[in-house]
């Protein structure tokens, strides 16, 4: 049985992130971090989506903060559909996001991406 991830990896040029499922055994734990948290049965953040380098320094981040959030989620019932995204720094740009279906998504530097009619706004 093969487990898989998804996990990030950022590329320069043109600026974005490529993200994909990725085989457990073709990534170094020592390398990745949590990217996007979900809210789990037993009232944890766990991460579904991993990114390449290494963790957000979350030192500054109050723990009530956390404690809030998942009180927030479960009092809305909203733990399936909120997540929490730890971001390295505030994104300087808009964002282009490409879905590939069953194969990942591309997220480009809008200015950089060649696209017609935008449909969905992320970010």
């Amino acid at each position: 049985m093969c487990y898989m991830i998804i996990l990030g990896t950022t590329f320069a040029q043109p600026s974005g992130c490529w993200t994909k499922p990725t085989s457990i055994q073709d990534i170094n734990p020592e390398h990745i971090h949590g990217h996007i948290f979900m809210l789990s049965p037993d009232n944890r953040l766990v991460a579904y989506e991993y990114r390449e380098g290494p963790p957000n320094d979350m030192g500054g981040t109050d723990p009530a903060f956390f404690q809030e959030l998942i009180e927030y989620l479960q009092k809305n019932a909203l733990a399936s559909v909120f997540g929490l995204q730890a971001l390295h720094e505030r994104p300087s740009k808009q964002m282009f996001e490409i879905v590939l279906k069953d194969v990942g998504t591309v997220m480009l530097d809008a200015s950089e991406a060649k696209n017609g009619d935008i449909y969905r706004v992320t970010g």
